[in-house]
C-alpha cells in the first residue's frame, strides 16, 4: 500500500496584502516602535478584554515576567504552576531565583487542579499562575477563593485563550494581572508579541505592590523596563500592532474549518458557561 506523505505546517497565519500595506504605512510614518499604533492597540485590547490597562510587550513570557516583577516576587518565594504548560510559565519564576512548585492538572480539562494547588501551599507561597490550557479557562472561582484565603497573587497565563470567558467574564477581566500571547500559532497573531492586562484602577495601581505602602507606580515601573537592562527586549513595535486591525477584520469562521477536519479533538469545557479559545489537537 502506498503511503501518502503530507506536511502539517507549524503555523499558517492568514496574512496578505492588507497586512503588507499596514506595515508599509508604519514604516513610512517614521514611528517604528511605541508610537500611535501601539497606543491604539493597547487601548482597544484593554477594552476588549474588560481590563483597565494593557501593556504591549514582545511575548507572553515578557508579560508574565513583568507581572511577577509588579507583585514584587523575591528570591526563595514559591509560585504554583501547572504540570502541563509551556516551559516559560515556570522559567519566568526561576529568573527571580524563586521556586516554581508543580501542581497536577485536572485530567479532563488539563487545567491546574485547585485542590491539588491547595496541598502545595506553604508559608513561602506568594502566587499562583493558572494556565488556560488549549483555550480552556481554569476554574477561576475556586482559584480566586483559594488565593484570597492564603493572600496569594493570581497571574493568569492566557497565552492560548483569547477570546475565552469564564461564566460570562472575559479572560483578562477576572484577575488583577493576565498575560496574553500573539505568537504565530495563536488565535490572534502579530508573529511575535504579547500583552499584560490589569483590571486595577489607576489610583490603586499607584500603591498596590505586594501589600506594602511602596509608592512606585507599577504602570511607570513596567514601562520603564522597556528601555533599560533586560527590559530593552520587552517592548512591542508599531509594525506588529499594524497587523491587528487587518487580522481582526479578516478572521475566518473557525468552526466552519473544524467541521472539515477528521480526528479533531476539542478541549472539554467543564460547563456550558465556559467559553474556550480556539486551540485544537488534530489527530
Amino acid at each position: 500500500m502506498k503511503i501518502k506523505e503530507q506536511t502539517i505546517p507549524f503555523h499558517a497565519a492568514s496574512v496578505g496584502e492588507d497586512e503588507a500595506r499596514a506595515a508599509a504605512d508604519v514604516i513610512r510614518s517614521g514611528w517604528l516602535t511605541m508610537g500611535p499604533k501601539t497606543i491604539e492597540f493597547e487601548r482597544n485590547f484593554a477594552y476588549y478584554a474588560g481590563a483597565r490597562h494593557a501593556i504591549g510587550v514582545s511575548s507572553c513570557t515578557a508579560a508574565l515576567h513583568l507581572a511577577l516583577e509588579a507583585v514584587g516576587l523575591q528570591q526563595g518565594d514559591e509560585v504554583l504552576v501547572p504540570t502541563t504548560t509551556f516551559t516559560a510559565t515556570a522559567e519566568v519564576v526561576v529568573y527571580f531565583k524563586a521556586i516554581p512548585v508543580l501542581v497536577d492538572v485536572d485530567p479532563i480539562t488539563l487545567c491546574i487542579d485547585p485542590e491539588e494547588a491547595r496541598k502545595k501551599i506553604t508559608s513561602r507561597t506568594r502566587a499562583i499562575l493558572p494556565v488556560h490550557f488549549a483555550g480552556q479557562p481554569c476554574d477561576m472561582d475556586r482559584i480566586q477563593h483559594l488565593a484570597a484565603g492564603h493572600s496569594l497573587h493570581v497571574i493568569e497565563d492566557a497565552a492560548h485563550s483569547l477570546p475565552a470567558s469564564f461564566r460570562g467574564t472575559p479572560v483578562g477581566a477576572i484577575s488583577k494581572l493576565t498575560a496574553f500571547s500573539f505568537y504565530a500559532t495563536k488565535t490572534v497573531t502579530t508573529g511575535e508579541g504579547g500583552m499584560l492586562v490589569t483590571r486595577i484602577s489607576r489610583i490603586e495601581i499607584l500603591h498596590w505592590r505586594r501589600g506594602t505602602q511602596q509608592k512606585e507606580p507599577i504602570v511607570h515601573h513596567v514601562n520603564a523596563k522597556r528601555g533599560e537592562g533586560w527590559g530593552s527586549h520587552l517592548g512591542f513595535d508599531e509594525i506588529h500592532h499594524a497587523f491587528i486591525d487587518c487580522i481582526r477584520q479578516n478572521k475566518p469562521a473557525l468552526t466552519n474549518v473544524l467541521d472539515c477536519l477528521d480526528g479533531t479533538l476539542l478541549p472539554i469545557a467543564a460547563e456550558e458557561s465556559i467559553k474556550r479559545g480556539a486551540m485544537v489537537n488534530v489527530g
